[in-house]
């Protein structure tokens, strides 16, 4: 059964052992590069050993082209969810997915208009986040962003990814590197046979230091910024009411988003490292 909205999960199995994979797309539904890539390459995808779950993971949705219906999905899956709503009862399906996975690639977009795009793993996906083909990996979002599907598949000692491929305003350009990093991940896995090259340049490792949250009316970033915006040390780079947030070295700015409401996230602080 081909993947669809109507059909949003398709299993694939080689009848040989291996690993079980699973790659989601389409957690918040107006990230459509991910599916537009699972959907592109599932007619065709051959694996030579193990399992492959494609995963459509919000389909309602994505077909309305939105991010979520009543929640966040990507903050949902817990162990302890006892939440009622659609997208409660989605991650609670979803983790039974992922409790038979031996590792999981999500794949996300940004919905910055200027952004890059960059690699989130847990603390059992480093190697993995290496051979991808993005200029930027970052890790330690799990100290802030609870509920992600990466966290838990931290929870169960498993790899897990999120890719931002790009911006949610240029998803054509971005579905060739969703695709790849799919390839990628599979070919990882030694589910596949095809010749894959994995990523040969350096890469921009990011820690999670902070995510800033909207405490008042009066949040103000002191000037324009974009995605992975380089700080100046000792530089005041945002004021909410009489709070003034300070740059240290080496740091850059993720999500700028002064507009958010109170107890909404306004930025995320990052900082610039050698290595992980």
């Amino acid at each position: 059964m081909s993947l669809s909205l109507e059909n949003p999960i398709q299993i694939i199995e080689s009848g040989k052992p291996g690993k079980t994979v699973a790659i989601f797309a389409g957690i918040h539904g107006n990230e459509q590069v991910g599916v537009r890539a699972l959907q592109m390459i599932t007619k065709d995808l051959k694996i030579k050993s193990g399992k492959v779950y494609l995963v459509l993971a919000n389909p309602e949705a994505i077909k309305q082209n939105i991010r979520e219906i009543n929640k966040n999905l990507n903050r949902l899956f817990l162990v302890n969810n006892s939440g009622n709503t659609f997208e409660d009862a989605l991650a609670k399906d979803l983790m039974k997915i992922l409790d038979k996975s031996d590792a999981l690639l999500d794949i996300h977009a940004s919905n910055s208009k200027i952004t890059k795009p960059f690699v989130i793993f847990n603390k059992y996906a480093s190697d993995i986040a290496k051979k991808l083909n993005f200029e930027i990996i970052s890790t330690g979002w799990n100290k802030f962003h609870h509920g992600s599907t990466d966290e838990y598949m931290e929870t169960i000692g498993k790899p897990g990814l999120c890719t931002e491929c790009g911006s949610v305003f240029e998803t054509e350009k971005d579905i060739p590197l969703a695709i790849q990093s799919i390839y990628q991940f599979l070919k990882y896995f030694d589910l596949i046979d095809s010749e894959v090259k994995y990523n040969d340049k350096p890469q921009k490792y990011l820690s999670i230091l902070n995510m800033a949250i909207k405490e008042t009316s009066d949040f103000r970033f002191t000037k324009t910024f974009n995605d992975f915006d380089i700080l100046d040390e000792g530089e005041v780079f945002a004021t909410d009411g009489e709070k003034r947030y300070v740059a240290g070295s080496n740091e850059c700015i993720i999500f700028p988003r002064e507009n958010k409401p109170i107890g909404g996230e306004v930025f995320v602080l990052c900082k610039i490292q050698e290595t992980i």
